[in-house]
């Protein structure tokens, strides 16, 4: 069939009726991706609460010590330490201490602000991956992260190391966003860097 304009050389190409429904081919809101996202997120916290009350392991047991005897005397002294208060990553030391004055002293409720940081970290990565390369990739990815053994372990560990994922991914991707980025004025985004790198100081202290 010829279209209408090869017959009426005069008629306008607007003026010409289609059958394509208005709004076709654009992006219309669905399941994907936030809705398959916050299922993900929900099969993540779920592994990560899985048995979340079992025994502290050895590494755990200088931030878990320390955080009692900082709620007893004011100090984080583990015994038989070498210099009798364990000050590395102080801020971990009295977040758990934190933690069992809130919740309780159990072994769940000093991972609980792990977890937090390490769900944060899932949320971040996709949002971080999808902006630079594009969706598909960033659902891989946390779909990866969210069942990945050492990810699971880092997800809710009373230890820093989870904490300086989220920290680390965070200042590499704001760094890079102030030297390639324009979504803020360059000023803002120099403050937000040195504020992120100064966070990393206290907390890797």
């Amino acid at each position: 069939m010829r279209p209408a304009a090869l017959d009426h050389p005069g008629m306008a190409p607007e003026s010409i009726p289609s059958s394509i429904p208005a709004g076709a081919g654009r992006a219309r809101p669905g399941f994907y991706p936030w809705g398959l996202l916050i299922v993900v997120l929900l099969i993540a916290l779920g592994v990560r609460l899985y048995r979340i009350h079992d025994a502290f392991w050895t590494d755990e047991l200088y931030h878990v010590i320390g955080a009692h005897s900082l709620l007893e005397t004011g100090k984080p002294y583990v015994p038989g330490y070498k210099t009798g208060q364990y000050l590395r990553a102080y801020p971990v030391t009295w977040l758990t201490a934190t933690a069992f004055d809130w919740f309780g002293d159990t072994e769940a409720a000093a991972r609980i602000p792990f977890l937090c940081f390490n769900m944060v970290f899932l949320a971040v990565a996709f949002l971080v991956v999808r902006r630079w390369f594009n969706v598909h990739l960033a659902m891989i990815l946390v779909m990866v992260l969210a069942l990945a053994p050492h990810e699971l372990i880092l997800g809710r560990e009373v230890r820093m190391y989870g904490l300086f994922q989220l920290l680390y991914f965070s200042a590499a991707a704001i760094g890079f966003e102030v030297v390639e980025g324009a979504w803020w004025p360059l000023r803002r985004r120099q403050a937000l860097l040195l504020v992120s790198f100064l966070v990393l100081l206290l907390v890797s202290a």
